[in-house]
C-alpha cells in the first residue's frame, strides 16, 4: 500500500512504533522519511527468543499476567482493503484471535 495509507493507519491508531521483518526493512525506511518521528524495531526471531530444544532454563515469561485482564487487550491491528478510500484499522484481541484460531483448527479438523 502507499505511504499515505501507511500514515493514515498509523495515525489513525496512534502509533508510533512499527516491528518489521527484515524483507519490510525497504518501506520502512521510506515511511521514516515521511513520518521522521516513527521508531522502527526489528521483529525478535529464533535468534532472540528461541531456547535450544531440550533446554534446561526457564522460558517461561508469563508469571505475572492476568488471563482475564490480557484476553481483553488488543493482540494485532490488521487493516480494511481501502477499497472505499484509505484502509480503516481493525482491532484485535486476544481472545478474539484465539477464537479464530479454535475456530480454524475445527474447521480444518
Amino acid at each position: 500500500i502507499s505511504n499515505l495509507a501507511y500514515r493514515s493507519l498509523l495515525e489513525g491508531t496512534s502509533s508510533l512504533h512499527l516491528l518489521v521483518d527484515d524483507s519490510f526493512n525497504e518501506k520502512a525506511r521510506s515511511l521514516k522519511e515521511v513520518i521522521p518521528e516513527l521508531v522502527v524495531e526489528r521483529i525478535a526471531g529464533a535468534d532472540v527468543w528461541g531456547a535450544a530444544a531440550g533446554a534446561k532454563e526457564n522460558t517461561r515469561l508469563d508469571y505475572a499476567l492476568d488471563p482475564e485482564v490480557e484476553a481483553a487487550k488488543i493482540s494485532w491491528i490488521i487493516h480494511s482493503s481501502g477499497s472505499t478510500g484509505l484502509p480503516k484499522p481493525i482491532y484485535q484481541t486476544h481472545s478474539a484471535a484465539l477464537n479464530k484460531w479454535v475456530t480454524k483448527c475445527v474447521w480444518i479438523g
